[in-house]
């Protein structure tokens, strides 16, 4: 646990004797808190051979003459125990003071005006050093994750065929670093290092996915086949029934092509790989979705005709149970609707109008 900083009182008469022990005992537990703190930094720093700290060196020397004026003063002699209050408290006094002369160093030079001011000037160094030790390694760590990062770039580069001017102004960013570059600019050049590799990861994974899902297209055009038969199925039913079918062609599956063969697509640039996948999803997509329309609307016509035909039946049922089936009106309707509905080719637009005129009369005779 690091030591606190003491704060040395300036020698008055309503100082205790208890005050100033106190007082001494923390500066001792300083001196020697900061004495273990800087030889631990001085040993990191020369494990670094190429970090150089003035801070750590001056901090070595305010702190040298601080901790042998603590020792100077909580060494001095005090009178025995059997002397009078008075003259042990004026002991305690006299050696509180020796911590407010200044702290000269051997070639005469002030470094603090008081052990107050060296203990202050210490820690500001000590951290400092720290500081300056932390931004180095973060430095460090910035020019290996730039390595890295750039190395990783270069193969997605050489895979992909994209982003090769980018990696190279990068390249050439990173060699032009010196010893001097700032931290933020060690920073900034491995933002920018990442951001290309991100950049090229995300393509890779798109280019993978987009080859996998090849695999998937010889599902995807058995699924087309099916629709096509489907199409034309229906296509002949309403042919064979309405005298209006839809007029839709119908596309031929075998008409979109081949699958393109991976090892084809693996060897060429990312950018032409990605334009041709996409397109070609886009035609299988549009395929589908023209064949569903397609054997939606065939199915629509032969579904409305059913419904109609059931319809016509369901209310025959009930006039023939109260007789109405045999006013004139309403048995004319039916007949017209009947034929209509059960006549090949079967006009439906007049089937409709038919049966709803037979429908009305119906309703308006039951609630006659």
């Amino acid at each position: 646990m690091r030591a606190d900083v003491p704060q040395i009182p300036q020698p008055n008469p309503t100082l205790t004797q208890a005050q100033i022990s106190l007082t001494l005992q923390q500066a001792t537990q300083w001196a020697q808190g900061r004495g273990d703190e800087l030889v631990d930094l001085d040993t990191e720093l020369s494990q670094q051979p190429e970090l150089k700290s003035t801070d750590l060196t001056l901090a070595f020397a305010v702190w040298t003459l601080a901790a042998g004026a603590i020792s100077e003063a909580s060494s001095a002699p005090l009178p025995n125990l059997s002397a009078p209050p008075a003259t042990i408290l004026r002991s305690y006094h006299q050696a509180l003071a020796k911590l407010w002369n200044p702290l000269i160093a051997h070639d005469g030079l002030e470094l603090a005006g008081n052990t107050n001011e060296a203990i202050r000037l210490v820690d500001s160094l000590i951290e400092a050093t720290k500081t300056g030790i932390h931004s180095a390694a973060s430095a460090v760590t910035g020019r290996t994750m730039i390595a890295e990062h750039l190395v990783t770039a270069a193969t997605l580069s050489k895979q992909l065929d994209i982003g090769a001017s980018e990696l190279a102004r990068l390249h050439q960013q990173s060699a032009a670093m010196t010893a001097s570059s700032t931290p933020t600019e060690i920073a900034d050049l491995a933002a920018r290092a990442a951001g290309l590799r991100s950049d090229l990861e995300t393509a890779a994974a798109e280019r993978s996915r987009l080859l996998n899902s090849i695999g998937d297209e010889t599902r995807l055009l058995d699924e087309l086949r099916v629709l096509e038969i489907k199409a034309r199925t229906v296509s002949t039913q309403t042919a064979s029934t309405f005298s209006q079918p839809p007029r839709l062609g119908i596309l031929s599956v075998d008409a979109l092509g081949p699958t393109p063969p991976i090892p084809d697509l693996e060897g060429q640039p990312w950018p032409a790989v990605r334009t041709l996948l996409a397109a070609r999803a886009e035609k299988l997509g549009r395929a589908k979705q023209a064949l569903v329309m397609i054997i939606d609307r065939h199915e629509a016509m032969l579904e409305e005709r059913i419904s109609l035909r059931g319809m016509v039946d369901g209310y025959h049922a009930k006039t023939t149970s109260t007789r109405t089936a045999d006013l004139p009106d309403v048995a004319a309707a039916y007949t017209s609707a009947k034929q209509l509905l059960w006549t090949a080719p079967c006009d439906l637009e007049a089937a409709r109008k038919a049966t709803n005129t037979y429908v009305q009369l119906v309703s308006a005779s039951n609630k006659g």
